[in-house]
């Protein structure tokens, strides 16, 4: 007995994948150096980026976490991802050796860097240490800018000059490189 073949149409089991109406990530994928430099570095927003690869096991039990933390933080912190397989570049100019890495940054300088997976709570504070130290940064800033020139009550000459210990500040490097650096110095 053969089946009878209906006049209706059989219904969809599954849902059509529409990209326009697909939510938007708050995990950015960086491909190239270009999009590096212009999301990362000419960025005032703190960032974490994740180094990772297609074929590496602990990258893949980190990006859900990763993600995770980027939902929660990602309106404070920028979120990026490069497969190290397919942007060598900005792998290398960060000597990536090990993966998953993470590096934080925040106005164009490495601030630390986490070799290792990690879980959401981990990724969550290096993003909270982050927002703070953009918020002291900011802050900074605010108070380094001089008073309107009606405002002035002390000679142009001692205001425009910096304190000797920003001076000496300035003049060492600050962050994970800084630091570095100086282990070299002495």
């Amino acid at each position: 007995m053969a089946k009878k073949k209906s006049s209706k149409p059989r219904k969809q089991r599954f849902k059509l994948h529409h990209p326009q109406s697909a939510p938007k990530s708050p995990v950015t994928d960086l491909r190239n150096q270009t999009e590096f430099d212009r999301l990362v570095l000419a960025s005032d927003k703190p960032t974490i980026i994740d180094f990772w690869a297609e074929w590496c096991v602990p990258c893949k039990a980190t990006a859900p976490a990763f993600a995770a933390a980027a939902e929660r933080l990602g309106d404070q912190v920028n979120f990026c991802k490069v497969n190290t397989e397919k942007n060598r570049t900005v792998a290398q100019s960060f000597n990536i050796r090990s993966i998953p890495t993470m590096i934080m940054m925040h106005q164009g300088e490495v601030i630390d860097i986490k070799v290792g997976a990690t879980n959401q709570a981990g990724i969550e504070k290096m993003a909270n240490k982050l927002i703070a130290l953009a918020a002291k940064t900011k802050s900074k800033e605010a108070a380094a800018v001089p008073a309107p020139a009606a405002a002035r009550t002390a000679e142009p000459s001692e205001v425009d000059a910096p304190e000797p210990a920003a001076i000496e500040h300035s003049a060492t490097p600050s962050g994970f490189l800084g630091k570095v650096k100086s282990l070299f110095a002495s």
